[in-house]
């Protein structure tokens, strides 16, 4: 309950509130207002509605109830005293300030306001807000917590009971009291089970048997909530099984013991609230089963743990790896490096979000329909701000289901579009395990890769890599080692592998290509070096950043547009500490990026090498495979079997993923 139609249930609860009386006061009134002023919520409509209830109770205590009420609500307008993290003092302030008027009234007025009142009725201003506090919280934010937390129970039944209590028994011949007393019966013994509904069936059937001077109305109602219940359970069915049930329960039990069940008004009412109850959101009587406590995935999951130990293990081997490729020069990766790629890791592990209980709710009850038991249900945001679901279920009976039906109905209640991740159990079987989804990314990479080698029968001496790192970002490489063959190729293997190892592990980006190039360049003494182009892309957004180090051009075409990004820095392993040029980017849909090494304008004859390429690339619009095939045929028409040395491009397309 959220948003408008918990305004207006506090707005209605007040009114009935506020014709609660006790000993001639009405102190429930007071704690009512209190409680919703601490809240915040709607505190100006409340306090018209409790003034309009304590209105039909007496006409004095309207007066005096009103001073308290106004000044109430002027402090709470005025300060922000009554939202303070203690609210327990916010009550007691308020509580004062209600025997402070209570005083006021026995002095100028002493024959309305008995002395010995006093207290009794600030102890029940107190003691009422602050079940009203937490009650509200929970009917209007939170009532999943009702089966799991006896204060949340309470405090609930409560709040209800005392809006019964208030309630006229008829207006305008419709029968409300005992239409709300029924619906509330059924709505907590489908949704909570039996022993929150068998609770609240004692009390509202208490409270009604006061009003209607009928006492047997307690055994009554009980004898029909739990029958209806035993039957319903036993048969397995949804809510109009239920609703059926009660109703037939309803008039056995008036036919074969308690005749005053088939009493007109005592007939509107079940059919009424029988008809209400069969118009409540579906979401909103989905059963909560007290053994399934939402959003505590990571304390009481053995399948997160087992999550968990696996990305553990995953970086232990990253580092491993890492250490063997810079065999050597180890010692260039320090404590504060390995503390801040922890640092990042735990990051990873991501941020709870709390998800609306509305939304949770009609999620549990559409998983239900396709007989999947869910034991948790949590969703996170990682340090990119990205929301990932994990949900521990099981298949009840029945076939086993696909975890793509999860994803969809998780997609349509949560307003995300979300694929299901690789470490991810592709089923829901019939025995708990976990089903991974991410939010899926705005953007996907079309690509394709071309290449050229100055020897037919010899060994590239370029290397490239195209693939995923952290966080969905795409990350492509080009490496170019001096010359060509094995030794070419071999030098710039190790610069595209240590770089993968090193990002995918967690590494800073300037700190990774600081790292490789100082252990290359003490490796091989400048004596052999890489060039290295590399694009990290942010599939979600689109951003992108480029790294350069002796590399060839890099152009981006946009339509019509073209733009050519270019480096004058040296290769890495020629010097300990050479700069790498970087530059951020911004693409967008159908954006094409080409990335490649020195041999492609190598080959190229003419005079002005890069007008020639561009060119090509202006004339093309068609898919990466095309181009990258049109841009090798051309070259190879001019340069003929003359291949000066080995070449390597890239043509990637930025998709919208649909």
């Amino acid at each position: 309950m959220e948003g408008v139609l918990a305004n207006i249930w506090i707005a209605v609860a007040g009114f009935f509130i506020g014709r609660c009386s006790v000993l001639d006061i009405c102190p429930l009134a007071v704690g009512f207002y209190i409680a919703v002023c601490i809240y915040d919520k709607k505190k100006t409509a409340a306090f018209f509605t409790v003034l309009l209830g304590l209105f039909f109770e007496e006409s004095f205590g309207m007066f005096r109830y009103g001073m308290i009420l106004l000044g109430i609500f002027a402090v709470s307008c005025l300060t922000d005293f009554c939202r303070q993290k203690n609210h327990v003092l916010s009550i007691l302030a308020f509580t004062a300030y209600t025997v402070i008027v209570d005083v006021i009234v026995y002095i100028a007025f002493p024959a309305y306001m008995p002395p010995a009142l006093i207290l009794p009725e600030a102890g029940l201003v107190f003691s009422s807000a602050m079940m009203y506090l937490y009650g509200l919280r929970v009917l209007t934010e939170d009532y999943m917590r009702i089966p799991l937390e006896n204060e949340a129970a309470v405090s609930s039944i409560f709040l209800l009971a005392t809006v019964l209590f208030g309630m006229p028994v008829e207006i305008s011949e419709f029968v409300v009291a005992e239409t709300f007393a029924l619906l509330t019966i059924l709505a907590a013994n489908y949704k909570f089970g039996f022993g929150i509904g068998v609770s609240w069936t004692v009390i509202a059937g208490a409270i009604m048997s006061g009003r209607i001077e009928n006492v047997q109305l307690i055994a009554a109602w009980l004898v029909i909530a739990l029958g209806s219940y035993a039957i319903s359970c036993i048969l397995h069915g949804g809510r109009w099984t239920y609703v059926i049930t009660f109703l037939v329960m309803y008039y056995l039990t008036g036919f074969f013991a308690y005749d005053f069940l088939l009493a007109e008004n005592s007939q509107k009412a079940i059919i009424s609230a029988a008809f209400l109850f069969l118009l409540l959101p579906a979401g909103f009587l989905v059963k909560i089963d007290a053994r399934m406590k939402s959003g505590e995935l990571i304390e009481s999951s053995p399948e997160w743990a087992k999550l968990v130990i696996g990305r553990i293990h995953g970086l232990a081997l990253a580092l491993k790896r890492i250490e063997f490729s810079l065999a050597g020069d180890g010692g260039a990766i320090g404590v504060s490096e390995l503390g801040t790629v922890l640092d990042r890791f735990a990051g990873s592990l991501d941020t709870r979000v709390p998800m609306r209980k509305t939304i949770e709710a009609e999620i549990l009850y559409e998983l239900s329909t396709h007989d999947i038991e869910v034991k948790n249900l949590v969703m996170l945001k990682n340090e990119n701000d990205i929301h990932e679901i994990y949900l521990t279920s099981r298949i009840r009976r029945g076939r086993i289901v696909g975890a793509d039906t999860v994803r969809l109905i998780l997609e349509k209640n949560l307003g995300l579009r979300l694929e299901i991740k690789d470490e991810s159990r592709s089923i829901v079987s019939r025995n708990y395990s976990m089903i991974c989804m991410a939010e899926k990314p705005e953007y996907r990479l079309s690509y394709a890769v071309g290449c050229m080698k100055k020897y037919e029968d010899d060994v590239s001496g370029d290397n490239y890599y195209i693939g995923d790192i952290l966080n969905h970002q795409k990350l492509i490489m080009i490496a170019d080692g001096m010359g060509s063959g094995e030794a070419a190729s071999k030098d710039s293997g190790i610069l595209i592998d240590t770089m993968d190892e090193l990002l995918s592990a967690g590494f800073d980006n300037d700190l990774s290509i600081k790292l490789i190039n100082s252990f290359l360049a003490s490796k091989n003494r400048g004596e052999s070096f890489s060039t290295l182009d590399m694009l990290l892309l942010d599939m979600y957004t689109g951003s992108g950043r480029l790294y350069k180090q002796g590399a060839a051009t890099t152009f981006i075409k946009r339509g019509e547009w073209m733009e050519m990004i270019k480096s004058t820095s040296l290769p890495v392993g020629v010097i300990q500490n050479a700069d790498c040029e970087q530059c951020s980017k911004k693409f967008y849909e159908n954006d094409i990026i080409i990335m490649l090494s020195d041999g492609i304008l190598e080959n190229i004859v003419f005079e002005n090498k890069e007008d020639f390429l561009r060119g090509i690339i202006a004339k093309a619009d068609a898919e990466p495979e095309e181009i990258a095939a049109l841009i090798i045929d051309s070259i190879r028409n001019h340069c003929g079997r003359n291949i000066r040395d080995d070449a390597t491009l890239i043509v990637a397309k930025l998709v919208k993923n649909l």
